[in-house]
């Protein structure tokens, strides 16, 4: 809860929706605007330490004051075995697929880090097509999103894939590798990184049916018999 919950408040928390809107409230919501966490706790996290400074000696230069500078600072490091990523800093920008990609990639590029584009990418892209055995054959805001990053590319750094099981299933990777200046991707073990994620609400039952069609697990089936019925008897939108 809030570190300070007050009686004065409208309730828009999440135990204030938990307590009106019941199991919805465990569904992602405005993901464009918020950001969702898991509240698992593990044995151990980064607020157990503390990273203590130092503004003594040097390590790398003779350590004369007019020398030893932010600018003559090397933060430069290289990630992999066989295949090293080079890096300007040891810096990964999490996954995006929304929101203002283009600066972010082209940030990233600028800076020589890494950056990911997200899982489901392919689902923003209203001109995404498939074939008949349910692989992608098109989906043009994969190469939009590496072209930006390729645009400022110095070398450094490198834009990543993230695939999720259903990129798998629907051929991303391969598509993206063979038809863009794609050289890393990131494949997800397990059900997202945040919390529920990535879980969401269908708004309407012919998006559903859409979604169903494209390949993606949908819960309740849209086409189950029951639930045709209901949308026909009006029980269902």
């Amino acid at each position: 809860m809030c570190s300070t919950c007050s009686d004065q408040c409208t309730g828009l928390c999440e135990i204030g929706l938990s307590a009106v809107r019941g199991i919805e409230a465990t569904y992602p919501r405005h993901t464009d605007t918020q950001q969702f966490g898991s509240e698992k706790e593990y044995p151990f996290d980064y607020s157990h330490f503390n990273i203590n400074g130092r503004v003594f000696g040097a390590q790398g230069l003779d350590g004369e004051p007019d020398d030893v500078n932010v600018y003559s600072a090397d933060l430069s490091c290289s990630i992999g075995h066989d295949n090293k990523i080079q890096l300007k800093a040891p810096i990964l920008l999490p996954a995006m697929a929304k929101l203002n990609w283009k600066d972010y990639f082209s940030g990233a590029a600028m800076a020589g880090i890494l950056v990911v584009i997200g899982e489901s990418a392919i689902r923003k892209d209203p001109e995404t097509t498939y074939g008949k055995d349910g692989k992608v054959t098109r989906a043009p805001i994969l190469g939009e999103m590496i072209g930006q990053f390729r645009k400022y590319d110095r070398g450094f750094g490198d834009i990543v894939l993230q695939l999720n099981a259903d990129d798998i299933a629907l051929g991303t990777p391969e598509y993206a590798l063979k038809n863009f200046p794609l050289r890393t991707i990131e494949i997800k073990f397990g059900q997202a990184a945040k919390g529920i994620q990535h879980v969401a609400l269908v708004p309407t039952y012919e998006e559903a049916l859409k979604i169903k069609k494209d390949g993606y697990l949908i819960q309740p089936d849209p086409t189950d018999k029951d639930i045709v019925d209901a949308v026909k008897r009006g029980r269902c939108v």
